[in-house]
């Protein structure tokens, strides 16, 4: 995006989190104009960041409202099952080189980041839908001209003729991160299902099929209780 004419390159990098500081939401009275100045840009161009962090904080994102109302929102789902693999196979990345250990906390904190439909309805109950593009990723990497375009439209900004190469490259396209064991992957999908299915009944433009890991039937037996041994 930061290649096409029109859009700025934010001085700070990708990812700002700048709401972080803030979870206790005590943000500073002149959140707006502190939060605006991270961002200087000519007129005629538009700027902004990419953190993903803010989405499943309820805290940043009233405090986003606060400090850009007219704000125009940007939101990336992919299969949420997916999406968890990924998470622990990057916080296992990082406690590797700490010689660390991945912590409950942080497992369960990427368990909650694929709840989209709980995390997105309070996104709308703040900002208006037309000030929101939901997009899919796996649909941007099948078909990333048409999403780019798309985004581009939601931006206000024209679409150039010819979209850059890098837009046909895919920089993760060779790491490959350890698949789930079949028992989490299973009980993922399983208290994903229902969370997916209102995701896109709030969200038409979301394809469950293209998230396998929710979209088939359930593997758990019909009526099969989970069993918990007392001591």
């Amino acid at each position: 995006m930061r290649r096409y004419p029109g859009i700025q390159r934010s001085p700070l990098g990708k990812e700002v989190h700048y709401f972080d500081k803030y979870w206790q939401g005590n943000p500073p009275e002149d959140i707006a104009a502190e939060y605006a100045s991270l961002f200087p840009h000519k007129p005629d161009s538009i700027v902004g960041e990419w953190t993903p962090r803010y989405l499943a904080d309820p805290m940043a994102i009233r405090q986003l409202k606060e400090a850009a109302p007219e704000a125009k929102l940007l939101v990336m789902f992919r299969d949420p099952v997916a999406r968890y693999r990924s998470a622990i196979a990057r916080l296992q990345r990082l406690a590797d080189d700490r010689g660390d250990r991945v912590l409950l906390a942080q497992m369960n904190d990427a368990i909650w980041r694929g709840y989209y439909f709980e995390q997105l309805r309070h996104v709308f109950d703040l900002f208006s839908r037309e000030q929101v593009l939901v997009l899919q990723f796996e649909r941007c990497a099948a078909d990333p001209v048409a999403e780019m375009e798309r985004t581009l439209r939601f931006l206000g900004l024209e679409v150039p003729d010819e979209p850059p190469e890098r837009l046909m490259l895919h920089k993760q396209a060779g790491r490959k991160t350890a698949e789930l064991a079949p028992v989490v992957a299973d009980e993922l999908a399983e208290r994903y299902r229902e969370d997916s299915k209102r995701l896109a009944e709030l969200c038409p433009e979301i394809d469950l099929s293209l998230w396998p890991s929710v979209s088939g039937p359930s593997r758990r037996t019909p009526g099969a209780v989970p069993q918990v041994a007392a001591r």
